[in-house]
């Protein structure tokens, strides 16, 4: 009998530690856009009448904005928000359309999605 017992402590020890769950979520940090990286979205509240803005960050080709947001800021994980994971730091931004160009220097946040305004 004390075989038996001794047989189901051991049992429930082995089962009570495989149970036993270790969470070290917390200390492992999250980097939504890769690590030492954050995201740039770039909007226009309203469409100013010169069509679509051709993006160029840091000299290079980015696309195109062509949506325009007149009920304010989108989110950041609104599609048809022009985005793009950058690493952090100071970048540079230079878009054209039919009344001409902006350039601008911006700054990312590493996790961080930075909403730019282009202003018309």
């Amino acid at each position: 009998m004390i075989k038996i017992a001794c047989f189901c402590f051991i049992l429930l020890s082995i089962g009570a530690i495989g149970c036993s769950k270790n969470d070290n979520s917390s200390s492992v940090p999250s980097h939504p856009y890769g690590a030492g990286n954050g995201q740039i979205m770039i909007y226009a509240l309203q469409d100013c009448h010169h069509g679509s803005t051709t993006v160029y960050i840091d000299g290079q080709y980015c696309g195109v904005i062509g949506n325009y947001f007149p009920s304010g800021t989108p989110d950041c994980n609104n599609s048809q928000a022009f985005t793009k994971v950058l690493s952090a730091g100071t970048h540079h931004f230079h878009g054209v359309n039919s009344a001409g160009s902006y350039d601008s220097d911006f700054n990312i946040l590493q996790d961080q999605c930075t909403p730019y305004n282009l202003n018309c």
